[in-house]
């Protein structure tokens, strides 16, 4: 589950950015992140679009049973 968010990135085109979300402890709060903390994070303003586009079809993985 440590690596869902950072493949999530993969799949977005976004994996430059992963050592920043596993740095700074993103995980699934990760379609709670704003365009502000994005830029916080050091996300230039392509992947800060990208980022907002990819949220919009975040969903978060399924508890297990």
């Amino acid at each position: 589950m440590a690596n869902e968010p950072v493949e999530w990135l993969e799949e977005h085109g976004l994996a430059r950015h992963g050592d920043i979300f596993s740095d700074n402890g993103v995980g699934l709060t990760l379609p709670h992140l704003s365009e502000d903390d994005c830029k916080k994070l050091g996300l230039n303003l392509v992947g800060r679009l990208r980022m907002q586009e990819a949220l919009e079809t975040f969903t978060l993985p399924k508890p297990l049973a």
